[in-house]
């Protein structure tokens, strides 16, 4: 008999999350809830299409998909890789529009832990996981095995194994994108990323040039190709939407682009640079 106590719950839009506790042993659920199909249109007019048609840096993303897609996407990665011994979360149940992982504790996202402060060892274990990752997927030609959504957030540290496990690559990918190109456009998301960490520049500059040393010159070609630019009409628009979001819901002023912008601010400044060095 399965005894399921739920500790935590979480909300995002159509997506409900939640940590239980199930016979003892910890859990992490997502299930997807139907979305109208009109408020599927208004959010691809409104947010998807200006993101994915309108910034290059955006568009081997399909911000159009819906949770489950998302989710049958995690699913299917997340499988992938556990037969290739990649250590990620695993599927402990999934169905249509639902998801169930073994939950990872004493973890912390690489994210926080090099926000604190400099951290070259831990950023070399995050280097090794998606290392591996992308050697898997390139061996085999196929996207599937990709990590989707590599920011920092869905890369954990645990402390005590002095490893990185990698979740969540539920990021549904551009179809129309053959694998170079999706590849140097995932490259390029995890640069921002690495870009963003809240560390002094020089000290950023130093997590680049690690991290180039992953990157063959046909890499690094291939994402010094993308355009690293947001266009005016396309930053008007979302400085527009941004303020009428804040006011119609009467929260604080949140900048979609900010992590964008400063990505390509520093790209333009040291980053490709370094890439061309």
């Amino acid at each position: 008999m399965i005894s399921e106590t739920v500790l935590t719950t979480f909300g995002e839009g159509s997506l409900d999350s939640r940590l239980v506790d199930e016979n003892g042993r910890l859990l992490f659920s997502k299930c997807s809830r139907p979305r109208l199909a009109l408020r599927s249109a208004f959010i691809n007019l409104n947010y998807a299409w200006p993101l994915q048609l309108g910034i290059p840096l955006e568009s081997a993303i399909d911000y159009s998909a819906n949770h489950t897609d998302r989710i049958k996407k995690e699913v299917k990665t997340l499988r992938l890789w556990e037969q290739e011994d990649i250590l990620a979360s695993r599927v402990h149940r999934a169905g249509g529009n639902f998801v169930t992982v073994h939950y990872i504790p004493d973890t912390v996202s690489c994210k926080r832990a090099l926000d604190v402060n400099l951290n070259p060892d831990i950023f070399e274990r995050l280097m090794d996981r998606y290392t591996q990752i992308r050697d898997v997927a390139k061996r085999k030609r196929n996207s599937d095995y990709l990590h989707s959504d590599p920011t920092l957030v869905n890369f954990l540290y645990d402390y005590e194994r002095d490893l990185v496990v990698a979740i969540d690559p539920g990021t549904v990918l551009n179809p129309s994108m053959d694998f170079d190109t999706l590849d140097a456009h995932i490259l390029a998301r995890t640069l921002r990323d690495v870009a963003n960490i809240e560390q002094p520049e020089e000290d950023i500059a130093r997590y680049v040039r690690m991290f180039k040393e992953q990157m063959s010159e046909e890499d690094v070609a291939r994402v010094t190709s993308i355009p690293h630019v947001i266009p005016e009409v396309i930053q008007t628009y979302f400085e527009i939407r941004d303020l009428a979001v804040a006011a119609i819901k009467g929260r604080k002023f949140v900048d979609t682009l900010a992590p964008l912008k400063t990505y390509c601010a520093r790209y333009h400044a040291f980053i490709e640079d370094i890439l061309l060095e």
